[in-house]
C-alpha cells in the first residue's frame, strides 16, 4: 500500500507515511527501501517495476506532516532505484 508505518509496542499502527492517497498523484508503485532523517522526514525509494519503469520518480522525501518535500526521477540515469544511503555534510 505504499507506505511506512509505525507500529506501537502493543501491536497498534502509531503513524503511516504516504499511503495510498498518494499513490496515483506521486505515481508510487513499490517501496524498497527507506530511511529516516535526524529532522524526522522519510526518504523512499520507489520501486518502479511491474510495468510502471519510467512512470513515476524514483525517490520522494516527506515531512513529519506527511507532506511532500522532494522527489527525484532520472530513468537515463537509473532504471529502478531500491536502496539508496542518504549522506549528510558532516
Amino acid at each position: 500500500a505504499v507506505s511506512v508505518v509505525e507500529i506501537s509496542r502493543d501491536g497498534k499502527i502509531a503513524k503511516t507515511w504516504l499511503g495510498d492517497a498518494f499513490r496515483k498523484d506521486l505515481r508510487l508503485d513499490w517501496f524498497c527501501g527507506f530511511e529516516f532523517l535526524p529532522n524526522g522526514h522519510l526518504v523512499v525509494a520507489n520501486r518502479l517495476g511491474h510495468g510502471a519503469q519510467g512512470k513515476g520518480p524514483h525517490l520522494v522525501e516527506v515531512d513529519a506532516d506527511n507532506k511532500l518535500v522532494w522527489s527525484w526521477d532520472d530513468h537515463v540515469a537509473a532504471k529502478q532505484i531500491t536502496h539508496f544511503l542518504m549522506l549528510d555534510d558532516k
